[in-house]
């Protein structure tokens, strides 16, 4: 990776910086690391809870007593494996569980003025809650493995009055260089495009007209299309968005995904964006009668409230809360001398609407 701190690094620095409001502390602690000077907060996600066996075990004395698995395996040991023992011992002790309540902070390093020039971090808040007891007491539930300990006894032990337990910590969870997902997303996007240049379609097989057709004579178009990752990025720099704010300023990646799979051995790269405020973003729904004057109205009155040029576009590509029909419309009406828009932005959308993408 091009200028990025190591994950190690990272992973230690953030887990021993407390938690402060607006998370100063936190980017005052990464700001000296190895590219991440310039590092800002974008935007949060919450919702999140811990699964089971990452859940804190918490003593009648509301101490945290370590994370489920780790703590498990210790008593095992000290029952000597013992499971019915050790539920035994402690079914009646008033133990609790306390899954993690957590919010996904995204943190943003810009390294130059292309979106891919950044460094993006995302770190969990972790508040540890205790929910439910620890184990049931009841006898139904006594279990005969640990398997059925995590299965059963844990997961449909009684609730509890939810309480607080200990104090908010930072976890790394993901560090992505975005000029090295591009690398990674054009290897990918070469190596798909080399499967289909062996490809050969076959139509009216077996009959007196079958025809066999190399898959890029078929369809040459596809050859230029390219991956929707560096789509996103150059579709914003060459709009007036790109050229009136920051990329990382209105967005940030939810999702970056490397994997392999399986059976085939193909490897693939996805990204998934996600808009940085705060506010409602309400479905821009379909008006029968609406003209394309007063569609292009309302599209300028989302971009004000969104506070950049050309905001509409990139909410398009994402989700369904603004869906393709409006950028069909929209590049129907510039056509037709209806509405007036930027020529910069107008190639932008005439380039989608020869190959959609979103996400």
């Amino acid at each position: 990776m091009d200028n990025v701190v190591s994950k190690d690094l990272l992973e230690t620095v953030i887990a021993g910086t407390p938690v402060t409001p607006k998370h100063k502390a936190l980017l005052a602690a990464l700001a000296p690391l190895s590219g991440l000077a310039t590092v800002t907060y974008a935007t949060r996600r919450d919702g999140y809870y811990s699964d089971d066996e990452h859940s804190y075990v918490v003593s009648p004395a509301r101490e945290i007593l370590g994370r489920l698995k780790d703590w498990l395996a210790a008593e095992l040991a000290t029952f000597n494996g013992d499971v019915r023992r050790l539920w035994d011992h402690y079914r009646h002790a008033g133990y609790f569980l306390a899954p993690a309540t957590m919010e996904c902070l995204y943190l943003v390093a810009r390294q130059g003025t292309s979106p891919e020039e950044a460094i993006q971090i995302k770190v969990w808040l972790e508040q540890p809650k205790a929910q439910r007891q620890l184990f049931s007491a009841d006898r139904y539930c006594e279990p005969p493995d640990l398997e059925h300990l995590m299965e059963k006894a844990v997961r449909d032990t009684p609730t509890v009055e939810p309480f607080d337990v200990g104090t908010p910590t930072y976890r790394l969870q993901a560090l992505d260089d975005l000029r090295h997902y591009l690398r990674e997303e054009a290897r990918a996007d070469a190596e798909q495009k080399a499967r289909q240049g062996r490809a050969v379609l076959v139509i009216g097989e077996g009959t007196a007209d079958e025809t066999r057709t190399p898959f890029f004579e078929h369809y040459p178009e596809l050859l230029k299309v390219r991956p929707k990752g560096l789509r996103l990025f150059r579709d914003w720099e060459n709009s007036s968005a790109g050229r009136a704010c920051s990329f990382w300023d209105h967005w940030v990646l939810v999702q970056v995904n490397y994997y392999t799979e399986a059976k085939t051995g193909h490897y693939y790269v996805s990204l998934i964006p996600g808009w940085t405020t705060e506010k409602k973003v309400v479905e821009f729904k379909y008006k029968r009668d609406e003209t394309i004057y007063g569609l292009w109205d309302r599209l300028q009155s989302f971009d004000r409230k969104m506070k950049c040029p050309f905001a509409w576009y990139f909410y398009m590509l994402h989700g369904n809360l603004l869906q393709d029909w409006v950028g069909r419309r929209v590049l129907q009406g510039a056509e037709a001398g209806h509405i007036m828009m930027a020529e910069h932005d107008y190639q932008v959308l005439k380039a989608w609407s020869l190959h959609k993408y979103g996400f």
